[in-house]
């Protein structure tokens, strides 16, 4: 662990821990980033100084307390430094996550949260740039440029971020790193939110869930007091992976902030089109490198990593520890793992809640889609559609209550959010809506949404917003979108589809068109786009005259489905 004294107890503000580090420990490496070529690495003393420079920055442009700034950069020591400078200047974070080729999920946020700027990259092929720059209408040649946005009549900032002199906007770590420079930390309180989360919610409504510093820090007391999950803890001197996004709450450096811990991490700010090999042999030679204790990877991350692993003739030791979650995860997997892990920790949480079950697992001798066992036993409870706690082995939904449970999703328009009043019981309980079970050890096994929805990897696919955009083809008359189960995401996607009157479709065409609705890769597993299509003449229908889709459903699973047996 990198610090833990009982002297931090009192500093319950990001900017109160840093400065502590950067004073107590200002030579040990905090973040460490990874490319195919190079290796950065950033001190306690470095991450301050940066922050508290780009945070002046803000402040002299004349952004004010509480202002909220979308951040759009991917994980780089660029994405890092802002995020924190935003903090410092006392503004608010709100993770840009865009996916969509229209903008919808990311204008949707920005109206409803008030941004008043966002930060975005200047090159042609990075995503937000090609969906903003239109609205710039200031000089891009410099770091500060003028937005008329007419979706988001907030939104009158670009903060453009580069690398590098010759790119258009401003390579602004070396232009922090180029001088001492003017430092600016406002005064913030620990109940001001630094953060608003966006979950998976880009596959139906975007879904902002907003963070206190007070909530980090009693969040990681409580994770220490919880002696049953002492393995989870970073040791001294340990390094971490961990490469999901700096904007998730499952990738955000939790214990970096609280306790200097060392988080590794890859470097995509400039990523080029590397091949998921490419990037799964960056990552196990990073773990390697840094000798991590701990590497949190998801589970189709994890395949590419051991496919590299042995393309390479196989690892000669085991490494200690890999995380889980995010996912239903089967025995099977969890036996791939212990291959190369000599434990794996299998957890359950959510943006909403945090960390909410854990155990780890030195063999695989747990059934399918095991979750652990819960932190706190009078926290978590499964229902029946009366509300009543189910019984041993009986599935029902899910409730989570607690300090760590969120108390309402983001909302600057509307005094009291419909969203947040669905996600919560008239008893205070919030529903995740994950139907599981309870076993005789009061072990937690979570099976994935409720409903039609659908597991995709980590992310959480709403069919009515995919059916929705696809029957916008003019070829296309109907369209229902189900599940088929897949080995390592859960499930896939596959869109059942109707041609139009005298219109004639193809797999290529629809695929095309889905590609086109998304401005990411679509190999990449964030990117909620159908694998398989099954073109109908006529959908089977109920007897109520409804496109029977658990029928569909049925079908695709037959013809597409790949379940390990």
């Amino acid at each position: 662990m990198g610090a833990n004294n009982s002297s931090l107890h009192h500093l319950r503000t990001i900017p109160q821990r840093l400065q502590y580090f950067s004073e107590n420990c200002p030579d040990n490496e905090m973040f460490v980033f990874y490319t195919s070529k190079e290796r950065t690495a950033f001190t306690s003393k470095q991450v301050y100084d940066l922050a508290s420079r780009f945070a002046w920055w803000l402040h002299q442009q004349g952004f004010q307390r509480y202002d909220v700034i979308a951040n759009t950069l991917p994980n780089s020591p660029e994405r890092l430094i802002t995020d924190l400078g935003i903090m410092f200047a006392g503004c608010t974070a709100l993770n840009g996550q865009i996916l969509l080729a229209d903008g919808e999920d990311f204008f949707s946020s920005a109206v409803t949260s008030r941004c008043k700027a966002v930060i975005v990259c200047p090159r042609e092929n990075e995503p937000a740039w090609r969906l903003l720059k239109s609205d710039v209408t200031g000089s891009i040649s410099g770091l500060f440029a003028d937005m008329s946005c007419s979706r988001s009549q907030d939104l009158t900032s670009a903060i453009l971020v580069s690398r590098g002199k010759d790119n258009p906007g401003c390579a602004v770590l070396e232009e922090l790193t180029s001088g001492s420079g003017d430092t600016y930390v406002e005064d913030v309180d620990p109940d001001d939110v630094f953060m608003i989360f966006t979950t998976s919610g880009s596959t139906g409504y975007s879904k902002m869930v907003p963070r206190t510093h007070r909530w980090i820090f009693d969040s990681c007391d409580s994770f220490e007091e919880a002696s049953s999950f002492s393995e989870l803890r970073n040791h001294e001197n340990d390094a971490a992976f961990n490469d999901r996004p700096l904007g998730w709450l499952g990738g955000y450096p939790t214990s970096s902030f609280a306790q200097a811990d060392k988080r590794v991490l890859l470097d995509t700010l400039y990523r080029s089109r590397e091949t998921s090999a490419a990037r799964a042999a960056v990552t196990w030679n990073a773990i390697l490198k840094e000798r991590c204790k701990l590497a949190t990877i998801l589970p189709l991350d994890f395949y590419e990593v051991s496919n590299y692993v042995k393309s390479q003739g196989g690892s000669r030791f085991k490494l200690d520890t890999l995380g889980i979650g995010g996912q239903p995860v089967r025995k099977d997997q969890i036996a791939d793992m212990l291959e190369l892990f000599e434990k794996v920790v299998v957890t359950y949480g959510a943006t909403e809640f945090g960390l909410v079950s854990a155990s780890t697992l030195t063999e695989a001798n747990v059934e399918d889609f095991f979750s652990g066992k819960p932190l706190d036993e009078n926290n978590v409870r499964v229902v029946n559609k009366d509300q009543q706690n189910c019984k041993t082995k009986e599935v029902g939904t899910i409730h989570v209550r607690g300090s760590g449970v969120f108390t309402g999703y983001f909302n600057k328009l509307e005094e009291t959010d419909k969203n947040t009043a669905k996600a919560f019981t008239t008893d205070g309980w919030f529903n995740t809506e994950d139907n599981g079970f309870f076993d005789e050890q009061g072990n937690l096994y979570v099976l994935g949404r409720e409903k039609d929805i659908i597991m995709y990897g980590s992310f959480v696919v709403y069919p009515g917003w995919l059916e929705r955009k696809m029957v916008a083809h003019p070829d296309v008359a109907d369209v229902v979108v189900v599940p088929v189960s897949d080995p390592v995401l859960f499930h896939n996607i596959c869109a059942c589809v109707k041609p139009a009157k005298e219109k004639t479709l193809d797999v290529e065409n629809l695929r095309d068109f889905c590609e086109k609705m998304f401005l990411s890769s679509s190999e990449d597993e964030a990117t909620p786009i159908p694998k398989y299509f099954m073109i109908l003449e006529e959908f089977p229908m109920t007897s109520t005259g409804k496109p029977h889709k658990q029928l569909m459903k049925k079908m695709a699973e037959e013809r597409f489905g790949q379940t390990v047996k």
